[in-house]
């Protein structure tokens, strides 16, 4: 399966880093897609790296979306990848709220304490 990797592209600390997380996936067997590899902070690229993201999010077959930090890109991924019919999957690290509106549009919906429970709970 090709798994679309959704993380807070303005931070990324306190929750599983985008690189661990791609990992994470490989290692399960999966292939992981990762928009941050794309990612450009230059304001006329903007547009297209954004279509760009969600040409990914059409070639997956699911997303994985931290949602333990709120992120509105994070948010607009996985109610673009709901709209697509893809399969939205939420890793949280426990001790954290969670947005309401990312939960309506979850699949699952996998809570965590380390990695090693992530990766468990991902198979």
């Amino acid at each position: 399966m090709k798994i679309f990797i959704a993380a807070p592209y303005t931070y990324n600390y306190d929750t599983v880093s985008v690189n661990k997380l791609r990992e994470l996936v490989k290692s399960i067997g999966h292939e992981p897609l990762v928009p941050h590899d794309f990612a450009t902070d230059d304001p006329q690229k903007i547009k297209e790296e954004i279509t760009f993201d969600f040409s990914l999010v059409d070639e997956s077959d699911a997303i994985v979306a931290d949602t333990t930090i709120p992120s509105h890109g994070v948010g607009m991924e996985i109610m673009y990848a709901k709209q697509k019919c893809k399969k939205v999957i939420l890793i949280h690290k426990n001790g954290n709220k969670i947005s309401h509106m990312a939960v309506y549009h979850a699949d699952k919906i996998i809570h965590y304490d380390s990695l090693e429970e992530l990766e468990e709970k991902l198979k």
